[in-house]
């Protein structure tokens, strides 16, 4: 919920056509948070895997929430004539799979802390890439 949070916030401050930025900024909240103690990106990410039906049922939860934003933010930009107007959710889906899966790198890397900035760089390559197809 707090990076979903910070993610919102972060993307409010960028012009909405703009959306290398908004990526960029998107990308930058959700890293802030998730990177914030490596000990609880691990447990929300890898730890918490199949752990007990409700704890499965709550990760599947925030992962859709924030499948859900990339959706609406994708759609937004399809209308706005910016991108291609399409069904964006497997994108979106693809999309939340390849951060979680830069999130479980960083937390198995020792050389972690210099790897945010990367991984904010990589993360909003693949989605810029992604919506302009």
């Amino acid at each position: 919920a707090r990076a979903l949070r910070a993610v919102v916030e972060a993307i409010s401050g960028v012009a909405g056509r703009d959306i290398r930025g908004r990526v960029h900024a998107g990308t930058s909240a959700y890293l802030e948070v998730m990177t914030s103690d490596r000990r609880w990106a691990r447990i929300a990410l890898v730890e918490s895997v199949g752990v007990s039906a409700e704890a499965e049922s709550h990760r599947r939860g925030a992962i859709d929430r924030f499948v859900v934003l990339m959706e609406t933010e994708a759609n937004r930009l399809a209308g706005e004539g910016l991108i291609e107007q399409r069904d964006w959710h497997l994108t979106a889906v693809a999309l939340a799979g390849a951060l979680n899966g830069l999130i479980n790198t960083w937390t198995a890397n020792d050389d972690w802390s210099t790897m945010v900035p990367r991984i904010a760089e990589e993360a909003t390559r693949i989605i810029v890439l992604a919506l302009a197809g």
